[in-house]
């Protein structure tokens, strides 16, 4: 469908509105406020271009609302349905997870015992090494699982954990601005390493 075409198929409110947001665009653009009565007509600009916007909000949800409506109830249908689901994989992949990290501490611990073996020269052959190295081995299960339906598979997987935090240098820590500007603002606390500063803003009503 061509953007003609789909022109012509807008609401007459959408054709409406639009046509005086753009007339209110070159207008914006031609503007210069260089007296009180430019100052009073930008004013006037802005109240205008804010009824329109109003205008098309409502529009907009009257047919949006209806929509939205319709998807929350769908997705509060299938939520419970949903969270069986999840409610399967946080009570198996845990308990797999835990089965291969146990495997994986036992064959730990049998390599170190091994290795404390061979360097008191409790054993030598390099065969019973082999042979000891292969059974260590076996202890862990197959990376990759596969049966008829699918497959799961093991990943190793690279994980941060914090020992010291004091010894973190300070480009890795993140200032709450949302916390600072509570106590800055709004609680009148003064932060060292902050100032406050009064800037116009322009309100609309």
């Amino acid at each position: 469908m061509t953007m003609a075409k789909k022109q012509e198929q807008q609401p007459e409110i959408v054709k409406t509105v639009k046509t005086t947001a753009e007339q209110y665009i070159q207008v914006a653009e031609n503007l210069k406020i260089l007296t009180e009565e430019d100052y009073t007509e930008a004013t006037n600009i802005l109240l205008r271009a804010k009824e329109a916007a109003k205008l098309a909000e409502e529009e907009k949800n009257k047919v949006l609302k209806p929509l939205k409506a319709a998807l929350k109830a769908e997705q509060d249908r299938w939520k419970p349905l949903e969270s069986l689901f999840t409610k399967i994989n946080e009570l198996v992949r845990p308990k797999m997870l835990g089965f291969v990290n146990e495997k994986e501490r036992k064959a730990r611990a049998e390599q170190e015992a091994l290795a404390k073996k061979i360097e008191a020269g409790m054993i030598k052959k390099a065969e019973t090494i082999e042979r000891h190295v292969e059974r260590i081995k076996d202890i862990v299960p197959d990376r990759t699982i596969h049966t008829g339906s699918g497959s799961s598979s093991i990943r190793k997987i690279k994980t941060m954990n914090i020992v010291n935090e004091s010894q973190i240098p300070d480009e890795f820590w993140v200032i709450d601005m949302v916390k600072l500007r509570e106590a800055v603002l709004k609680k009148d606390i003064a932060v060292p390493g902050t100032t406050v500063t009064y800037e116009n803003s322009l309100a609309i009503f």
